[in-house]
């Protein structure tokens, strides 16, 4: 088998190596640009021969290229902080410039010279042997796969050039895929911090918020009260300690209950129920099963919170909510920042929404809120 035929097997090679690498599942052990980096220079290296593979970063104004990472295959050793001047290497600017035409590494664009461009960059005329380059990277942010041959290595091969400009690309394709993963993990934490502190204002917030006793319903007459058939209320089914010790279980009971609370009742449950949807984004999905979470119930809260629009609604929810002290609504409005309960499209609309019912002063209007959005005779 040739060489030149032995190179092109290892550039397809090294291609499947650089797909698979770019769909691989991101663990811990690929979360870093640098990994990517070294993960993928090797390969470049050992299917072209080259004697250096490199990754240089473009400064602001795209005069200066400084590597990023380089490695040395005859060595094994890497390197980075050299640079390279437009001034130095006009043609390769020329090569990567913003309106290269696709495919043109150093002139050839499938197979054919561009015009006024040579291949890949410098030629033999000036002194050494050619480079091999290619756009990593949307500019300006991009940078080059930049790969030097061998002193001895005849000039580049279509094939080889193809390679490179895949193989940057491929890269490209790798490296953004690990930033999204980076800034969605990053995403995650900070609402995870958001979510526990929320969880934790809520508990000093609503401390020491009585149980409602006669004649304001709790949880379980509410429910019973608003739909008989599904709930038969006794006393005793009921909790009567600190509403941070409400069992879930009894919020999953009563999905119907906010449409019979008065104010001292859902001033005691309100917290329960924003806990419990707080608590269900940040515990494990193995810690409970659907049934332990009361979503029908945290969903009719959203749309007590922002109405929207609806005055009546707007109304009955002021007047649901106001044994709410500052702090108090101020941690609501947290919660409807954060978790979006409401279903409205936006957390913008959604912030207004409560905003709205947080301002509200008119008198309610005749029934309640739930019983103008979900009328009795609608219900199953």
């Amino acid at each position: 088998m040739s060489e030149a035929n032995e190179i092109e097997l290892a550039c397809n090679a090294a291609l499947g190596e650089l797909w698979r690498l770019r769909h691989a599942d991101i663990g811990d052990d690929l979360l870093d640009r640098d990994a990517v980096v070294r993960a993928t220079l090797p390969r470049c290296a050992r299917a072209l021969r080259a004697r250096r593979a490199g990754l240089w970063l473009f400064d602001a104004d795209r005069t200066t290229l400084v590597a990023a990472a380089i490695y040395d295959r005859p060595a094994d050793r890497w390197s980075a902080g050299e640079t390279v001047a437009a001034v130095d290497h006009p043609r390769l600017w020329a090569v990567l410039g913003l309106d290269r035409p696709r495919r043109d590494l150093g002139g050839r664009s499938a197979g054919e010279p561009a015009p006024g461009a040579e291949v890949a960059a410098e030629a033999v005329r000036a002194g050494h042997w050619s480079i091999a380059a290619a756009p990593v990277g949307e500019a300006p942010a991009g940078g080059v796969l930049w790969c030097e041959p061998d002193d001895d290595h005849a000039p580049w091969t279509r094939h080889q050039l193809v390679f490179v400009e895949l193989a940057g690309t491929i890269l490209a394709q790798t490296l953004a895929r690990v930033d999204e993963e980076i800034a969605s993990r990053a995403a995650d934490r900070l609402r995870v911090d958001q979510l526990t502190a929320l969880q934790a204002a809520i508990d000093v917030a609503f401390d020491g918020v009585p149980v409602p006793d006669d004649p304001h319903p709790t949880i379980h007459a509410a429910e019973a009260a608003d739909w008989p058939t599904s709930s038969t209320y006794t006393p005793s089914r009921d909790h009567r300690g600190r509403w941070q010790d409400l069992p879930r279980q009894h919020l999953r009971e009563c999905p119907f209950a906010l449409s019979r609370l008065d104010a001292e009742g859902l001033h005691y449950y309100l917290p329960a129920i924003m806990t419990a949807a707080i608590r269900r984004e940040l515990e494990s999905p193995d810690d409970e099963t659907p049934d332990d979470h009361p979503f029908f119930l945290i969903e009719r809260l959203g749309q007590l919170l922002t109405p929207d629009s609806h005055d009546t609604w707007r109304a009955q929810a002021c007047e649901l909510l106001r044994l709410l002290t500052r702090p108090q609504r101020a941690v609501v409005g947290e919660y409807v920042r954060l978790t979006m309960s409401s279903g409205l499209p936006s957390a913008t609309q959604a912030q207004d929404a409560w905003a709205r019912v947080a301002a509200h002063d008119r008198a309610p209007g005749p029934g309640s809120w739930f019983d103008a959005w979900w009328p009795a005779g609608d219900r199953p």
